[in-house]
């Protein structure tokens, strides 16, 4: 399903990029269609249809959608792309070859002759084509702007490169000469007062060799006075990335891992997601054994089967359902229990928090919880920084997202976290940013656009592997995908692909793609200021034959300007797979031939080990009896109910009920909601009294004007305004210690069930409790 979803997608943005809608697409089949790849393509036309469909019905857009209706409003209102014209005398369009045709299109409908429109950009860094970016774009640039007079716009170069140094902008124009070449380009010269620089290339006989020797490399560069900050090693692919990290923690180097994919599997940040995952769902029973196993509450195999019995035995779908009484689960040491009654106590304190904060604030919360800064402080230097910088590149990613519609919980963070790893492409659309504590910079060359290091380390230089090749091209005779050239936007730019077939036609794009990969290779050599660094290696796990070094890197080595390290010519044999414990057999203290040798004499003769052990028949027979019971007992999966039962909120049954209208538009028939200053200062003054009741002093003290009882159509001046904050000070309230603060419900109504929230619980004599809901706005009447 995911692959299916992944080519829909990229169909219907292909057809956004040029401006043609799945109709279109449909009328221009063949009739009849006669090839499989047409049929498909008809599939995911109209699966794209009723995409499109549901994306208005629920009033969403991407910012594709953004493009096409303004393309459209303009082209059905020329007057429109007047007024925006006019007010503009010159535009400058930066990094404009990373623009796609639809954008061009609008572009050139607002601007017209009489505008003084330049574009800056250089097409030897489009790297971003497989999403959409033309290099058609910027090469017709004097054609689709041209002068007042119809001619075409003069093309001026820039060629002074005043970051790298010498050397390596004689790699960079040695790379541009793979390229085509476009009128009045210049070979890049470097600024003034620059030096020689260094350009060092190396081949190993393993990736782990090429990991190890990298990060002592850089560990040596470091000492010469190098801050960490900046070195960076970038790389093509993410998979090159774990071996990478786990010989840069090896030498205790500090390291920031920019991509978000890699991100999420770092332990830090998987344990971080894991309890994420239990907060959003009770049954997310992988996550809870991922903490519960974990080195924080230790426990064993044996201990989640004893929770599993338990769970049986209540009735619960899931281990969860054990921790409501850790004392009634059987069989557990005091030292564990006592464990799991510590984690369920941490487990309630942040679920009620991540009900009431943000999705950043709750990851903070848990990092506080389980103890994460202790713990980094505990390591080796390098090691905490990395650290440090892997949970706050976490949380920047929480604090950036933002859901296409509801409020930002931590169901749907998860759901925006999963689609990011399962496409795969999220690291070529992270921004750049640097980070602030002195680290090594681990990204793959998509995220090092823009940005720029000291030194820099590019491995991974194998045939095939950098530049890379690949199995099928982006040809729409033979993926379904793919939008037809004919209906393309550019389409007079691939006149020689749309011209040939066949194998002519795979020599085309084999060529596109090569020079792609070496755009790719250019960005990457501009992002190193003194030195530069280019590897590869022979064996993976992956492969059967020694690879050998690639094209990039063999033309760097022969250049006068390189530098030799190491050079492996015979790669020998193949390495072993590297695992976590040895896998050297060990004498068995019970079978002298083996655990193996014994279990096939079993499969044969059941009575094998009594015949050769007699000592020990009724231990085993024990045993074996004891794990037949624990079989059985093992929790049945529970199959959900098709229909499952509403659940909704009590704002949301307030809202119906005063106005089934306001309902309908929240919920269904969204439309859109302009936040209001009262709602806001609600939330601040809720916030408030709970830090009140809890002991604690509000950062800001506002003053009453800060506040408002009344609706924002009010004509009321602040002055006039209620004082809620006082009016609590005043009340008997104030000097009471709640019981509770900020305490969830949920109650079962039917078949469904109602979930809100109770400010506070005052417990006047023991179990005699004063529920108090706070109120700032206005009375209902």
């Amino acid at each position: 399903m995911p692959h299916r979803i992944e080519m829909l997608m990229e169909l219907n943005d292909g057809l956004e990029r040029h401006l043609v809608t799945p109709e279109q697409l449909i009328a221009a089949a063949p009739d009849p269609v006669d090839t499989e790849v047409w049929a498909e393509r008809l599939d995911l036309a109209s699966a794209a249809m009723r995409y499109r469909s549901e994306k208005e019905r629920l009033g969403l857009m991407e910012f594709s959608d953004l493009i096409a209706r303004a393309v459209r409003l303009v082209g059905e209102f020329p007057d429109v792309a007047q007024r925006l014209g006019d007010r503009y005398d010159v535009v400058l369009l930066d990094e404009y070859q990373d623009t796609d045709p639809a954008q061009r299109l609008l572009l050139t409908s607002i601007f017209g002759p009489d505008t003084a429109v330049t574009a800056v950009g250089d097409t030897d860094q489009t790297i971003y084509e497989w999403r959409g970016a033309s290099l058609d774009n910027f090469e017709a640039f004097p054609r689709h702007f041209p002068r007042s007079d119809g001619t075409p716009t003069e093309t001026l170069p820039l060629s002074r490169n005043r970051r790298s140094d010498r050397h390596i902008l004689d790699v960079a124009n040695r790379i541009r000469d793979e390229l085509p070449a476009l009128d009045g380009a210049e070979d890049l010269k470097p600024g003034p007062d620059v030096q020689d620089g260094t350009v060092v290339t190396a081949w190993f006989s393993s990736e782990r060799e090429e990991a190890a020797w990298i990060a002592d490399d850089i560990v040596r560069r470091h000492d010469t006075g190098i801050p960490w900050s900046e070195i960076a090693v970038l790389v093509r692919k993410r998979a090159w990335i774990p071996e990478l990290i786990a010989e840069l923690h090896r030498a205790d180097i500090p390291m920031s891992v920019s991509d978000p994919g890699t991100l999420l599997g770092i332990p830090e940040v998987a344990d971080v997601l894991a309890w994420l995952r239990i907060v959003a769902d009770p049954h997310a029973e992988t996550a809870l054994l991922r903490i519960l196993l974990g080195g924080q509450y230790r426990l064993g195999l044996a201990d989640i089967n004893a929770m599993r019995l338990r769970a049986k035995a209540v009735g619960a779908e899931s281990i969860f359902g054990a921790l409501a009484d850790v004392g009634m689960i059987e069989g557990l040491t005091d030292d564990t229990r006592d464990r799991l009654e510590r984690f369920v106590v941490v487990h309630e304190r942040v679920l009620r928090f991540a009900q009431a904060n943000s999705v950043a604030a709750t990851i903070n919360r848990i990092v506080t919880e389980i103890g994460f800064w202790d713990e980094a402080a505990a390591l080796r230097p390098g090691e905490a920084t990395s650290a440090r910088l892997n949970i706050s590149r976490f949380m920047n990613l929480a604090n950036g997202w933002r859901p296409i519609e509801g409020r930002p919980t931590v169901q749907r963070f998860l759901r925006y976290v999963d689609a990011l790893d399962m496409t795969g492409r999220e690291d070529a659309l992270t921004p750049p940013i640097r980070p602030v504590a002195d680290a090594i910079e681990l990204t793959t060359v998509h995220g090092a656009k823009g940005l720029e290091w000291d030194a820099v380390y590019l491995p991974g230089l194998q045939d095939k592997d950098f530049p890379s090749s690949v199995r099928a091209f982006d040809d729409p005779d033979d993926r379904s995908r793919v939008v037809p050239y004919e209906l393309r936007l550019d389409a007079d730019s691939l006149t020689d692909v749309r011209a040939a077939s066949g194998e002519e036609r795979k020599a085309i794009l084999r060529e596109r793609n090569t020079a792609s990969e070496y755009r790719l290779a250019y960005v990457a050599i501009t992002r190193a200021r003194r030195i530069l660094t280019l590897s590869g290696h022979a064996w993976q796990d992956s492969v059967k034959r020694p690879k050998q070094p690639s094209d990039l890197l063999t033309m760097v080595r022969e250049m006068a300007v390189s530098s030799d390290g190491p050079w492996c010519e015979d790669p020998g044999d193949k390495p072993p797979h590297r695992t976590a414990t040895s896998t050297e057999p060990i004498d068995d203290p019970v079978f002298a031939d083996g655990v193996e040798h014994a279990l096939r004499q079993m499969m044969h003769d059941h009575d094998w080990s009594d015949q050769v052990h007699p000592d020990r028949i009724e231990t085993v027979h024990a045993l074996a009896q004891q794990m037949a019971l624990e079989i059985g007992d093992l929790v049945e999966p529970t199959t959900q109910p098709e229909e499952p039962g509403f659940s909704t909120s009590v704002t949301n049954l307030v809202t119906l009920a005063e106005c089934p209208l306001r309902f309908r538009w929240i919920h269904y028939d969204r439309m859109p909601r302009r936040p209001t200053a009262a709602a806001q200062r609600g939330t601040e003054f809720h916030r408030r009294v709970e830090l009140h009741n809890l002991g604690r002093i509000a950062l800001d003290d506002a003053s009453p004007a800060a506040y408002d009882s009344v609706d924002d159509d009010t004509t009321e001046t602040p002055t006039e305004r209620s004082d809620p904050w006082g009016t609590f000070e005043s009340s008997r309230f104030f000097d009471l210690r709640a019981r509770f603060t900020e305490v969830p419900f949920e109650v079962a109504l039917g078949v469904g069930s109602v979930r809100g929230k109770i400010d506070a619980v005052y417990e006047h004599a023991p179990q005699v409790w004063e529920i108090v809901d706070y109120k700032s706005g206005r009375a209902k009447t």
